[in-house]
């Protein structure tokens, strides 16, 4: 992966910039509590200094070379601030039956998984263990140190301890993280940032991205109502775009909603479930490899993923060949293509088949991160800024209140229409 850090950056300006690691290194430490106060602020005052100083040299060269994507950036970030700091109002007799219903689950799976002689469901070294004593193998780390018991692991296992650890982390997770602390809150907090490598939008401090749907009726709205706007079919028309493929842009074009549904049309192409279909297609976004589809479809048999990759490839040709050469500049350019809007995603340093599955998304996923946050600007220039606006969550937006979107200005925002739901609703989902 290429660094860039003030310490590799500040020689640009003539100065140097102490990392943390080397800091706290230079105290014998293991935290930055470990160093001294005013080490730790003269390190603030000389990262500043190097911070203004390569804003100085290098604004003049962004606003020239990228007027659009520095002028969106630094538009949204005031709205996510706002957006973070307003949150959403919690029922807490929602949410206190919510904590008696996980703490049942909780123990449900805590019994199966007892039973077995795994006292910590949370240690990888015991459920791994024991696994692997009943015959359900699981691979090894990348540091081949120890069993990996990644979720993307056990679940690929037909064993029902198994589906119990996921169960028991899972539901203690979500138990842990956000439905008991929520019980001494009025409101539900969380900080967007868009610190992602595709210029998507995220939040942490409790991501508001992992409340489940089922659990989201517990935040309720200041004004009787949650309007919300969802670009649900975003990466599809994306792609078909991008790639150009007719039969895509013809079947996402009709106006009749009853012909209009693209993973319905790759179900007939290919004699499959809708449910599949759809898993398939959003799986080639993801990477187009057998590896994805396995993953995301949970398919063991590596020849039936590979036996749907090809039908795929030969139900939407014209996007198969964009896929595919896309992959291969990535590989030899180390760079993902364009987005929409014109901006270039340097691919990780990582092997050759992680970095053909990021050719493909990185281009898609970059776009979808653009359109959005031309969104969010949009609907705050409307007036619809926040506290009217209450939540973004992928390719959605929520308002508090019956309030009026700008339904065709948003359709058209990347040059072309991506159609929109609009819904009323009386809590959050």
């Amino acid at each position: 992966r290429q660094e860039v850090s003030l310490g590799i950056l500040a020689p640009e300006v003539g100065m140097e910039a102490e990392d943390a690691g080397t800091l706290i290194k230079r105290h014998g430490g293991k935290t930055m509590l470990d160093v001294p106060p005013m080490e730790i602020a003269s390190k603030c005052q000389i990262d500043a200094k190097v911070c203004f100083a390569l804003h100085d040299k290098y604004i003049p060269d962004i606003q020239r070379l990228f007027p659009s994507y520095f002028q969106i950036e630094m538009n949204v970030i005031p709205i996510l601030i706002d957006l973070s700091l307003r949150g959403m109002y919690i029922d807490q007799k929602a949410r206190a039956e919510w904590e008696a219903r996980l703490d049942i689950e909780i123990d449900f799976y805590k019994k199966q998984v007892l039973e077995q002689g795994i006292k910590r469901p949370g240690s990888p070294q015991q459920v791994g263990y024991t696994l692997n004593k009943r015959g359900s193998f699981l691979p090894l780390t990348r540091s081949k140190r120890q069993i990996s018991t990644k979720s993307g692991e056990l679940e690929f296992l037909d064993d029902p301890l198994a589906a119990a650890v996921l169960g028991y982390r899972r539901k203690a997770k979500l138990q842990s993280t956000y439905i008991r602390p929520m019980g001494k809150e009025e409101r539900f907090y969380t900080e967007y940032f868009m610190e992602t490598s595709v210029g998507r939008l995220n939040s942490r401090n409790r991501n508001i991205q992992n409340l489940p749907p089922d659990a989201r009726h517990m935040l309720l709205p200041d004004n009787r109502v949650f309007t919300s706007v969802d670009y649900g079919r975003e990466h599809m028309y994306i792609l078909a775009e991008m790639s150009q493929d007719r039969d895509m842009l013809r079947v996402l074009r009709d106006p009749d909603p009853l012909k209009n549904d693209l993973h319905q049309h790759t179900a007939d192409l290919m004699g499959i479930s809708r449910g599949l279909a759809k898993t398939l297609n959003y799986a080639i976004i993801y990477g187009a490899t057998a590896k994805t589809i396995s993953e995301r479809a949970k398919i063991k048999d590596m020849r039936r993923c590979n036996s749907l990759l090809n039908s795929w490839f030969k139900a939407y040709p014209t996007a198969a060949d964009w896929i595919t050469s896309v992959q291969a500049i990535g590989l030899r350019s180390g760079w993902a293509e364009p987005t929409l809007f014109g901006r270039k995603i340097k691919l990780p340093d990582e092997p050759p088949d992680l970095q053909k599955n990021k050719a493909v998304n990185y281009p898609i996923l970059g776009s979808d991160g653009e359109v959005i946050k031309r969104a969010i600007i949009l609907c705050a220039d409307r007036g619809l800024a926040p506290p009217i606006m209450a939540a973004t969550v992928h390719d959605s937006i929520t308002f508090d209140g019956d309030v009026v979107v700008p339904v065709e200005e948003l359709e058209m925002i990347p040059g072309f229409q991506i159609p929109i739901d609009v819904k009323q609703t009386l809590t959050w989902e």
